[in-house]
């Protein structure tokens, strides 16, 4: 007994540790919130049924004025078709005269789509009894039913019950009636109609006042489902759609049908479903009636033969005997008024079935409501009690972020002083002490990583290749793409097919035409290269296929131009995708025939030149936008050679900075031996991506050794990316290219032809017609040059070459001046003359005016 409190105290601990336990969100969550959700559901629970009862009572009372409406626009329907029967009957003269009214009536409706008659039947009476004919209307056309096929017919519309009186006109019930129609030889039907009509009789008074015989017009069923269907509602749910069904004075049910026009059948499934009853009345197999146990049906039908309309609920009066589909039950008569004489007479009724309301939009939008109230009830209270639970553990939250900012820092920093309670102080104090010790610890590691990165940064690269050997092709590599290429000039060299050279700026697209020539049969012949890009199209045919004498003004003498220059040799032509449509036609027949036809000259000169075309541009790409003609691709691409990009072989860059920095030293004259180059320098090298390729890494190299005082070239040395690159004379970077990359003297293998500005002078005489359009277009498009792969292609015009800075005084005292007159001063090559003075323009050094040859070029104040 003595253990019995502390067993008891044990127990009732175990709730009181689980608590402490929790957090303070928990707490609020499980104390505060129950509670308001509990009254929330009773008071949903207390209101939503007064709200549902009220508006099932509204749409109880739409679909009665529904079935009101829908009674009313069947009577008018039938009041409106018994006017124009009476109409058709009245005011003929003669019978044949009410024939031929009626079938012109009938054609006149066919034409216009209207199949209203569906039956058109007359008997004649006394002296015109022997008249008798039937028309039926089915499928546009008009047929006429043969006299021994009348009277076998059952329900013929000949048939009438009650004789209608003078200016009546008299309604039948629904009738079902078959015909055949289109008989054969044997008076056997091809095809059998089965119509479903209501009929209208009215007697025939002729003009004279004598009465002649009946004439029964009848109506299809469907006119009238199309009139209900005029009243269809728009809902996204068909099941919502209340279900019609007409009835006849007699209780029976003639069809069923969707107040949208839909499940329009004869088969009334839906209507009598859960009913007992008779199926097929005289006259028309498809009614159903119910039976008399139904009391809820009999008791409408006693109302709507009363001429009244009202509405009923199946809780309170039965449908049927199964489970009620139907929630409302609502219905009006439909009256007919034979004569003007005559009362109004109910033949039949509409009842609307509408669906139960918790399957309507009504009673779902009302449940959805509800949910949508009680759910964003609920998460307000939720808010508001999360934001209480936090508003008391903020200084926790606070402390906690403080510490999470300062550890996702590179450093370690103090945590912030804020306005908090003394024990969490104390805490953050500590914090900040452990804090400060790894701090001291990080700011070790960092001195000790910064020293030994900057060591292995200043280190000399050990690995570099020396002594680097020039091949015979002057292709600098190992790499597995730098030796494929080798192999193709090799191949190609032993043909003498023309050859296309493609590749980005700055690859060795003219270096590898040159060992294409120089490991050819045609090595000791001439090598000469007419960049496309750089000439207007007059003066490229005038430099490519040369003229006669007397072919234009200026031609004095006669030129042979490049394809005969090049007799025996090779012929490259830079930049080809940038040649004129008609230099394409030219360039396409010359080497089709392997003739050329100089200008001014009747007789075609042949000529034994190879051709290699160079471009960096996409060719395939330039002729499916038409500006490269199919065939001359074609032409040229039989023998296809890609020089590969500087990214792709980034293992050749130690080689080629080697033989860069051999070569830059040697070229300065100064004895000094080649410096090296640190990790952190060839680490920079080998992760650039080099668009400007081989050319922009020579660039870089001598950028960098001039800046190097010392043996070892640094990071800082290296000027990578920088577009402002010095501009040197075409023709001496053109030599050093050569000597860079093509050691051995391609030169020297030539002793028999003129030097290179010679060549120049007497592929460009006569050029001075054309040199505006040339160095229009150069100004037009001066990164375009500086982006070409040939031995006449220019740097950006940011600064002036060095020879232009020796020569700029002379310039200023001359202030205005002629190319011809800088040529002479300069003593250099035409082309090279226009390059200089281009580049002065775009340098801001000097204003040009005037076209052709009178174009002079002013000097400008500092």
């Amino acid at each position: 007994m003595s253990q019995m409190p502390f067993s008891i105290r044990n127990v009732c601990s175990q709730p009181m540790h689980l608590f402490s336990d929790m957090s303070l969100k928990r707490r609020m969550l499980f104390f505060f919130l129950p509670v308001p959700v509990v009254m929330l559901v009773i008071v949903f629970a207390s209101t939503h049924n007064h709200v549902e009862n009220t508006l099932q009572d509204s749409v109880a009372q739409k679909t009665f004025i529904q079935s009101h409406a829908v009674g009313y626009a069947v009577s008018q329907f039938l009041s409106e078709t018994r006017n124009q029967i009476a109409t058709l009957a009245a005011g003929s003269a003669s019978l044949e005269e009410l024939r031929m009214r009626l079938r012109r009536r009938m054609q006149a409706l066919i034409q216009l789509g209207d199949m209203r008659f569906r039956e058109t039947a007359f008997v004649g009476t006394g002296k015109e009894a022997h008249e008798r004919y039937l028309w039926v209307m089915h499928d546009g056309q008009v047929h006429d039913i043969p006299a021994e096929q009348m009277d076998s017919l059952s329900n013929s519309p000949f048939s009438i019950v009650g004789m209608p009186k003078e200016n009546e006109v008299q309604l039948s019930q629904p009738t079902e009636v078959v015909y055949p129609l289109d008989t054969d030889e044997r008076n056997k039907p091809k095809m059998r109609i089965s119509m479903q009509v209501m009929r209208f009789t009215t007697p025939v008074i002729l003009s004279d006042g004598t009465f002649a015989g009946y004439l029964t017009l009848s109506i299809d069923l469907a006119l009238l489902q199309k009139v209900i269907a005029n009243f269809s509602i728009k809902t996204s749910y068909a099941s919502e759609i209340p279900l019609v069904l007409f009835v006849d004075n007699k209780g029976w049910m003639i069809f069923q049908m969707r107040l949208d026009g839909s499940l329009t059948n004869m088969s009334l499934d839906a209507g009598r479903s859960g009913m007992q009853g008779d199926f097929g009345r005289p006259g028309f197999s498809h009614a159903f009636r119910p039976n008399g146990n139904h009391y809820g049906y009999w008791q409408m039908i006693r109302d709507i033969t009363a001429n009244k309309s009202g509405k009923f609920f199946t809780d309170e009066r039965a449908w049927n005997d199964g489970p009620q589909t139907a929630d409302t039950v609502s219905y009006a008569p439909i009256t007919y008024m034979a004569g003007n004489d005559s009362g109004q007479t109910v033949v039949g009724g509409i009842v609307l079935l509408q669906p139960s309301f918790a399957e309507l939009s009504q009673g779902r939008e009302l449940k959805s409501i509800y949910c949508f109230a009680f759910v964003i009830t609920l998460v307000l209270m939720l808010c508001t009690v999360l934001w209480v639970s936090y508003s008391l553990r903020r200084s926790l939250l606070q402390l906690k972020n403080d510490m999470d900012e300062s550890s996702l820092k590179s450093t370690s920093t103090s945590l912030p002083d804020r306005a908090e309670p003394e024990e969490l102080k104390e805490l953050r104090q500590s914090a900040n002490r452990i804090l400060s010790m790894l701090r001291s610890l990080e700011d070790d590691r960092d001195k000790q990583d910064s020293l030994i990165l900057a060591r292995v940064q200043l280190e000399e690269a050990k690995d570099m290749p020396s002594n680097v050997e020039y091949p015979e092709d002057g292709l600098i590599g190992v790499s597995r793409e730098i030796n494929q290429l080798r192999q193709e000039i090799q191949r190609v060299a032993g043909s003498q097919m023309d050859v296309l050279v493609t590749g980005e700026t700055g690859t060795g697209k003219e270096l590898t035409s040159r060992a294409i020539h120089n490991l050819s049969d045609r090595r000791h012949g001439p090598f000469i290269t007419i960049n496309c890009g750089a000439l207007d199209e007059a003066l490229l045919m005038d430099t490519l296929f040369g003229h006669v004498k007397g072919a234009y003004t200026e031609a004095k003498t006669g030129r042979k131009g490049a394809f005969l220059t090049a007799e025996g040799g090779t012929l490259m032509l830079d930049e080809i995708g940038t040649a004129s449509p008609k230099v394409q036609i030219a360039l396409l027949r010359a080497l089709s025939d392997r003739c050329i036809y100089p200008l001014g000259s009747d007789s075609k000169v042949p000529f034994n030149t190879r051709v290699i075309a160079a471009t960096n541009a996409d060719l395939q790409e330039e002729v499916a936008k038409g500006n490269f003609r199919e065939d001359l691709y074609f032409r040229l691409a039989v023998v296809t050679i890609r020089t590969p990009v500087l990214r792709d072989r980034k293992v050749d860059i130690p080689y080629l900075i080697m033989a860069f920095l051999r070569q830059a030293v040697q070229e300065s004259g100064r004895l000094r031996r080649i410096p090296g180059i640190s990790k952190g320098a060839l680490t920079r090298l080998m992760h650039y991506h080099w668009p400007g390729n081989v050319r922009e890494l020579r660039n870089v190299v001598s950028s960098a050794l001039s800046f190097c005082e010392g043996d070892l070239i640094l990071p800082r040395h290296l000027r990578i990316g920088d577009q402002k690159r010095e501009t040197a004379d075409q023709a001496e970077e053109n030599t050093q290219e050569k000597e860079i990359l093509l050691p051995g003297g391609v030169e020297a293998e030539q002793p028999s032809h003129t030097n290179a500005d010679e060549k120049e002078n007497e592929m460009l005489s006569g050029a001075d017609a054309a040199e505006t359009v040339s160095e229009e277009k150069k100004a037009e498009a001066p990164d375009t040059s500086a982006a070409e792969d040939s031995s006449h292609t220019e740097h950006a015009h940011h600064a002036i070459s060095d020879r232009l800075e020796r020569i700029l005084p002379e310039l200023r005292k001359l202030g205005t001046f002629s190319r011809q007159e800088y040529q002479d001063l300069a003593n250099v090559s035409m082309r090279t003359a226009q390059y200089d003075l281009q580049e002065l323009v775009n340098a801001g050094f000097a204003t040009k005016s005037g076209k052709g040859p009178s174009r002079r070029y002013t000097m400008q104040e500092q």
